[in-house]
């Protein structure tokens, strides 16, 4: 069985993102008042829907909104690596259509 997120719950946090970027999901919920569980839940499934970028390693990531990615040069992947990562996005969305 999956967890849905609520999608209040997904706007308040996609909100949140947008209004303070760079946040980790503890911060996220922590700022919302909500169970850290339930700030993971929504932060999975924008991610799935393309409306939040993550910068970091595991453990350490921060979220980004996906239109307003304004990191310094250097921080995170790299070009060739975002090259790659895009590619292999759309071969596995072609492959499960």
């Amino acid at each position: 069985m999956t967890n849905k997120p609520d999608e209040t719950v997904k706007s308040q946090v996609a909100d949140f993102i947008k209004n303070n970027p760079g946040h980790r999901a503890s911060e996220i919920a922590k700022g919302l008042g909500i169970k850290s569980s339930t700030a993971g839940t929504a932060l999975s499934a924008l991610f799935k829907e393309h409306r939040i970028e993550v910068q970091g390693r595991p453990g350490h990531y921060r979220y980004y909104a996906a239109s307003s990615m304004s990191m310094p040069s250097g921080f995170g992947v790299s070009a060739g690596m975002k090259l790659f990562n895009d590619c292999l996005a759309k071969v596995r969305a072609c492959q499960y259509q």
